[in-house]
């Protein structure tokens, strides 16, 4: 190609480039563009359900229960020095989980024990789940406290004295200890029972239900 036609050649291109678009192309762009929008969309829109889902899925077991963590117990069956056990003042608070677990407390006596439950929320035996949802309505009006052995808070939980003098096994997924309290003017004492198998755990908190 000759020197002017290539300079007849760049000029065309300038002038293509420089010209405004026909109605065609603009339209082919807006629709290029929608189409890149809705793309875009469309994938933030499957992310937020996968996000969304994923929490569902870590929705804890039995959270609607009042759970307790392990220095909460130093104040419920730690050797108060005293003779007893516990303080529940620990609990006379204005946080609505401590209200709630004062006063489970003190509606613990020797007809009416203390229940609490240590879980493993990645172990929990599916008896144990069915039982629980099946029978919330009721269990959430008796004296029951849970532990999840699996939460973050707990790792200590079988370092403290109070759980040791139980003999709660550390290996197993849960354990169920009952407290039996004796409020007297003479002394206060409490009786307590330990399960760990899942039988004797249903069989205890029947009679809850």
């Amino acid at each position: 190609m000759s020197q002017p036609q290539l300079k007849k050649q760049g000029a065309k291109d300038t002038n293509m480039r420089q010209r405004p678009l026909s109605k065609g192309e603009l339209l082919l762009m807006r629709i290029g563009v929608a189409v890149i929008l809705i793309t875009v969309a469309i994938i933030v829109t499957i992310v937020v359900i996968a996000t969304l889902d994923n929490e569902e899925e870590m929705l804890l077991p039995l959270e609607g229960y009042t759970h307790i963590v392990s220095s909460d117990l130093n104040y419920i069956i730690g050797d108060n020095g005293t003779g007893s056990f516990g303080d529940f003042t620990y609990f006379q608070t204005e946080d609505e989980t401590d209200r709630e677990i004062y006063n489970i407390l003190m509606s613990s006596d020797a007809e009416n024990p203390l229940y609490l439950l240590f879980y493993r929320s990645g172990e929990l035996e599916e008896a144990l789940l069915t039982f629980f949802n099946d029978n919330e309505e009721a269990l959430l009006l008796e004296n029951l406290l849970l532990l999840d052995l699996d939460d973050p808070q707990n790792t200590d939980v079988f370092t403290l004295q109070s759980v040791l003098s139980l003999g709660v096994p550390q290996s197993s997924p849960q354990s169920l200890i009952t407290f039996y309290v004796d409020y007297s003017e003479v002394e206060e004492s409490y009786f307590d029972t330990v399960w760990s198998d899942t039988t004797n755990i249903l069989k205890s908190l029947e009679n809850l239900v």
